[in-house]
Order: C-alpha cells, then structure tokens, then sequence
C-alpha cells in the first residue's frame, strides 16, 4: 500500500491549501498556462514539500527540487542554460531546447514544469536577485532573462516554470519574491482526527496493526506534526508483537524515545528547565547556549509546540514561563531532568 496521496482528493489534511491549488490547477489547464508562484510557509514536518510533490502529479509536470542550503548561482544558471542540475539532465516537460532557446513541442499542451526551492530562507540574498526576474508572470512563451554563466552574460529563454516557495516564516524571504508568488499559504499544525487518519493509514502500509487507544496516544503526543507522528509509528516497531501495538507497546516506545505525556521530548524540557533556571525570563541566545541548540531549532522546532501547549509566550522581554509551562516542568521527574540537563 503506498501511504503517498496521489491526488488532492487523498490528501489528508491541508484542506485550505489543497481546494485552493486544486481550483489553480484545473484553471492552468483550460488556459494551457502554469500555476502561479506558491509560497507555502509552516512549521517543518507539515507537508509542505509533499503538497508540492501532489500539485506537479496533479499538473501532469516534472518536479525539480532545489534545496536552499545547497544551491549555487553555477548550478542555478546551469538549469536554465543547460537544461541540467548537477551531472542529471532535467527535461522540461513540453518544451525542448533548440540551440539556445526553448521551444514547444507541438501537440503538447501541459506545463513544463514546477521549480520547488525548499528550505528557501537559507537562499543567500544574491541568488534571489537573479531569480527576481525569473519570478515575473509568464505567459505561454516564458520570460527571458539575463545570468552570467561561465564567464559570460546569457539571455536565458526560461520555459514559463511554476515556482514553489517553502520556508518556516514567510518573513525570511525578501519582500520581492513574497510579492511574486500570488498563492501564498500558511501551513497550520494538525488536528487529532486528522493525525489518527494519517497515522492509521501510514501504519496500514508499514504492515503495523494499533489499536484505538495506541493510535490515540500516538496522535496526542504528535503536537499536531504529521512527521512527527510517522516517525512515532516506525518507533513502535520496537515494541510491536506479531506486528500489532497497543497502548502498552505505544506508552513503552515514548519511555524509550524520552516524550513524556505532553508529547515533549528532551530538547523541548530542556528548553522549559532552562527558562525555569532563569527566573522564567530569557532571550532566546540564551536559551540556546544553555541547552546546546541553535537559534533555528529553537524557533522553528522548540519553540512552536511549545506555545501551542500554553507552557510559553514571547514577549518584548524576551521569553516567557507560563504557571502551565512551570508547573509541567517542576513535575517533571527529577531523575529525567538532571539527566537532561
């Protein structure tokens, strides 16, 4: 069983993003013309990449995936100029490259492809200065555009691509591009029923039978991250017997994986110990020299479950230990915090 959505219609969750992309997409192909730019932002794990990987099946397109942290302007340009990503030739669907421009080939009528540029705020600000002018809306031509390859400027004929844009916060990105992209959508936690659908079915496909009260418990302690609750699911194996795992197997695996009722794990009562030590207030380079994590984990991964919970606000002065976030933290075991810490 491929536990993969295939479609909008199979996707769970989302569902204010997926009707939206799924009206964009069939608009595209009665005007034979690409999606718009997307910006999708969100906390990681909500399935942002894999809504992308959903909109190019559903567009009948190829999808090129680029990563933020590891895209050069060599290899950018080399995409537009050579067709290619590294040493992986990368064909545009329905359009071919004639000499030094890109043409259609006749008969087809689907778009050629969609560019996803994840993890996008770790981009460095050159680079989006060359994509600002690949950013502009296209027509059934494309764009065309100058870049510097090899030594020389190039007037590149760039095939009218849909760009998809994901990061954590939309704030990270210049304003240039956040105006270029007309979908733009928060990507938001997930709800229990939600989780136990998703999570019923990743099990189906993992060969894993639960029981209602295991699925619940896996559900609960996800803090609403689909990623989360799969990695939940493979860690269950641990425990499972004859392939089934019920709320014992399930309460065994958290107390081996170290997340409490509260579905935090030692990053997370790190971080609430280390505010409690600072008399409930601290910035967050504080906090993060305390428990040994970077700023970015801690913004984009502690933090957020965090004040979902009510055990933390952000404020003027910095951050803040609610009575939830303290009374959790002081009764915390004293044998798993001292090992934490």
């Amino acid at each position: 069983m491929n536990w993969r959505p295939q479609s909008f219609e199979d996707f769970i969750g989302q569902s204010h993003v997926t009707k939206h992309l799924a009206a964009e997409v069939s608009a595209s192909k009665a005007r034979d013309r690409p999606v718009g730019n997307c910006l999708f932002y969100g906390e990681p794990g909500l399935g942002k990449t894999q809504v992308c990987e959903v909109l190019a099946h559903e567009r009948g397109v190829n999808l090129i995936k680029l990563m933020g942290t590891t895209t050069t302007l060599q290899s950018l340009t080399s995409l537009f100029v050579e067709g290619r990503l590294g040493n992986d030739e990368l064909p545009l669907t329905g359009w071919q490259r004639v000499g030094n421009k890109w043409s259609k080939v006749p008969g087809q009528k689907t778009a050629p492809a969609i560019i996803l540029i994840d993890e996008a705020d770790a981009l460095p600000r050159p680079l989006w200065e060359v994509l600002y002018y690949a950013f502009e809306p296209a027509d059934k031509r494309g764009r065309i555009i100058k870049l510097k390859y090899q030594g020389q400027m190039h007037d590149i004929w760039v095939p009218p691509v849909t760009f998809v844009v994901a990061t954590n916060y939309a704030g990270d990105l210049p304003p240039a591009i956040q105006s270029r992209c007309p979908i733009t959508k928060q990507f938001q936690p997930y709800n229990t029923d939600e989780l136990c659908q998703m999570i019923s079915q990743y099990a189906q496909s993992q060969g894993l039978r639960l029981t209602d009260e295991a699925l619940v418990m896996l559900a609960s302690r996800a803090c609403g991250i689909p990623r989360t609750a799969k990695q939940f699911v493979d860690h269950t194996c641990l425990k499972a017997v004859d392939g089934q795992v019920t709320e014992l197997a399930a309460k065994q695996t958290f107390d081996l994986l170290g997340i409490d009722h509260e579905g935090l794990d030692t990053a997370c009562r790190a971080y609430l110990k280390a505010l409690h030590d600072q008399g409930g207030k601290a910035s967050e380079k504080t906090l993060g020299v305390c428990i040994g994590e970077d700023p970015k984990t801690i913004r984009n991964v502690i933090e957020p479950r965090l004040i979902r919970k009510g055990f933390v606000t952000i404020g003027a002065g910095g951050r803040l230990l609610t009575a939830t976030g303290r009374q959790h933290i002081t009764q915390t075991d004293e044998n798993v915090v001292s090992r934490l810490m």
